[in-house]
Order: structure tokens, then C-alpha cells, then sequence
């Protein structure tokens, strides 16, 4: 996954359930892995920004991009506010 994507996270998307965000590229759903993968290379961050940008651990951030963890509400909110400029 190259360059820029077209990446929303939202909680408007029939996949979004009790108010957790879903990761979409190009108006596709993603799986956390592949979503949060995505924003950290548009945002340019490395593992460790992630973490210490959500306030995780390194090891919950690897988690987290290797599809091990599911990513929680917080982690995508903070992501969400990077990539629109929203606070971050």
C-alpha cells in the first residue's frame, strides 16, 4: 500500500457496532491490520509514534498492526484526528 489513500474511519458504517470505528480505503472496509497499517504510513509514523501518540505500549501497537489485537475506539479516534487535522 503506496503513496496516499483515500481513508476514512467512522462509525457511520453498518460494520460499526456500540460506537467503535471501522477503517474504509477508497470506500472499502478494512481489516484492522491493513486499516491501521494504512494510517500510519499516510501519517508517517513508525510503531513507536503510534503507541506513544495513543498512549499504548510498543508491544500493543505491534499487536495491533500485525492483526493480533483488535485495535480499540481510542487508538482509531486518535488516528482519525491526525489524519483530518482535527487536535492532533
Amino acid at each position: 500500500m503506496a503513496g496516499k489513500h483515500n481513508i476514512k474511519i467512522t462509525t457511520k458504517h453498518s460494520a460499526s457496532s456500540y460506537g467503535c470505528p471501522v477503517c474504509l480505503i477508497g470506500g472499502n472496509l478494512v481489516n484492522d491490520s491493513d486499516g491501521i497499517n494504512a494510517c500510519r504510513e499516510q501519517l508517517g509514523w513508525t510503531q513507536r509514534e503510534l503507541a506513544e501518540r495513543c498512549g499504548k505500549s510498543l508491544v500493543m501497537a505491534q499487536k495491533y498492526c500485525q492483526g493480533v489485537a483488535p485495535v480499540p475506539a481510542e487508538v482509531w479516534l486518535v488516528l482519525r484526528e491526525a489524519l483530518t487535522g482535527d487536535g492532533v
